[in-house]
């Protein structure tokens, strides 16, 4: 079983939290404890939740009442135990929350009505990555803070970009479906592999990339309509949220939107070629075979992420290298190629 908030930020009186039930796990009735704590780790809230598998629905929703908390920014544990003060090795989930009951509102142009919208927002505030994903024509964002936007409708037409506004705000489309929004995060620290090796799964529809070691890079690629493709995204932020707190704060994030789907290709390529230039470049530094595995491990997920962004955009097309036929991912064929060189290496020593 795994949890899942939907919304970090800004929230009202009410924060959901998502119980999942896996295909793997057994037919039980699962305890959780949500706990909502001050920055210096006091608790302020504390609710206890069940999840009966093959009973309750796979997706059960959570409403947790945070009407007596005031604004600002809050820790939340989830716990797989009944208790805020669970023994060691219990499952625990770790995210946080912006409070803000003075926000502004987001609103899809009246002429522009789909049969369904999808609304996603990310912004960073106290150094910190919260976001909010809801299907609907309408948002809340904090007042006077950048905030990414990404609002999607059943017709193929989409508004991405940055708002900052301390009133309401009409969004008219300005793209179309697909499209590729990159995200830029700055540290005040040398942490941008670290962070990304935490975050840099094979998460379909982002690639995590590193620019150098202050600046993380996230490239989102939108090919279809909705949130759902999001999701695993939305996870993604949340642990990002918790490792940049833990390690540093986030000084500055910038937004860029790109729109077409060649052009969106041509930057995916462009990247991953600088990754696996970097690859190899440490890789014949190398001297030995544990050089070589530690290369691999910093950078093969950051390779597949991108190379499963590009495999979204093509669809059906190869995304890697065409090999007697046969479309060989970029990862694999990186993969053979530091093989061999790492061969080449230990004979020439």
């Amino acid at each position: 079983m795994r949890i899942v908030v939907p919304s970090t930020g800004p929230l009202g009186d009410r924060l959901e939290v998502w119980t999942v039930a896996e295909p793997d796990d057994p037919k039980a009735s699962f305890p959780w404890t949500v706990c909502v704590r001050r920055l210096d780790g006091s608790v302020v809230y504390e609710q206890s939740v069940y999840h009966t598998v093959r009973i309750d629905p796979d997706i059960k929703v959570h409403t947790i009442d945070i009407s007596g908390l005031g604004r600002g920014v809050y820790l939340v544990n989830v716990y797989n135990h009944t208790s805020c003060d669970p023994p060691d090795g219990v499952d625990t989930y770790v995210v946080y929350i912006h409070k803000e009951p003075y926000s502004v509102m987001l609103r899809m142009h009246a002429d522009w009505y789909p049969e369904r919208s999808y609304i996603f927002t990310m912004y960073v505030y106290d150094g910190k990555i919260f976001y909010s994903s809801r299907s609907g024509r309408t948002a809340s964002i904090p007042k006077g803070v950048d905030v990414y936007v990404e609002a999607t409708g059943s017709d193929g037409r989409a508004f991405v970009g940055v708002v900052k506004s301390d009133s309401d705000y009409v969004m008219s489309p300005n793209a179309s479906i697909p499209f590729e929004s990159a995200v830029v995060m700055k540290f005040n620290s040398p942490v941008a592999w670290a962070v990304a090796r935490f975050v840099s799964f094979p998460v379909r529809h982002v690639a995590v990339s590193v620019v150098d070691d202050y600046t993380l890079k996230l490239v989102f690629v939108k090919s279809d309509v909705g949130i759902a493709p999001l999701v695993a995204g939305i996870v993604m932020l949340a642990l990002v949220g918790v490792i940049v707190a833990l390690v540093a704060y986030i000084v500055s994030m910038w937004v860029s939107v790109e729109v077409g789907r060649q052009k969106i290709v041509d930057r995916l390529v462009e990247e991953r070629d600088r990754v696996v230039d970097m690859y190899l470049d440490e890789v014949n530094r190398c001297t030995d075979e544990q050089c070589v595995n530690s290369v691999m491990m910093k950078y093969m997920p950051i390779l597949t992420s991108i190379n499963q962004a590009i495999g979204e955009v093509y669809g059906r097309e190869c995304g890697g290298v065409e090999l007697f036929g046969r479309c060989v991912p970029w990862y694999v064929f990186v993969v053979v190629l530091v093989a061999a060189l790492a061969v080449v290496m230990f004979l020439t020593r």
